[in-house]
């Protein structure tokens, strides 16, 4: 990460936080990972799903594709054409499910 930058002052960083929070309070109190127990989806997806949804929200709130702009050494671009990589982390692999939302809502599919 970018070294001498306030990333908790960052509405990227409070968005996306938050995000989290709604995710966890529509799951019950848990997080997406948590309440897989009963459904066929692993650990790696299911994180996937839960940075993913957050950066969406974030980037939609901002009007902006760029997740993590000034901070982050590497921000997160959602307006891409990711595939799933098993191999990859939560983060990487989240820009698949934001990029799949980012390009409904930027074509109106879903409201914005």
């Amino acid at each position: 990460m970018s070294s001498g930058i306030n990333r908790a002052g960052s509405k990227d960083v409070i968005y996306h936080e938050y995000s989290h929070c709604l995710i966890y309070q529509i799951y019950n109190g848990m997080f997406i990972s948590q309440s897989i127990e009963n459904y066929p989806i692993d650990i790696n997806e299911a994180e996937a799903i839960d940075e993913g949804l957050a950066d969406f929200i974030t980037c939609s709130l901002n009007n902006n594709s760029i997740f993590g702009n000034y901070i982050l050494d590497e921000p997160r671009d959602l307006d891409n054409n990711e595939i799933f990589n098993e191999n990859s982390n939560e983060y990487d692999n989240g820009t698949v499910i934001g990029g799949a939302l980012w390009n409904l809502w930027k074509n109106e599919v879903v409201g914005n």
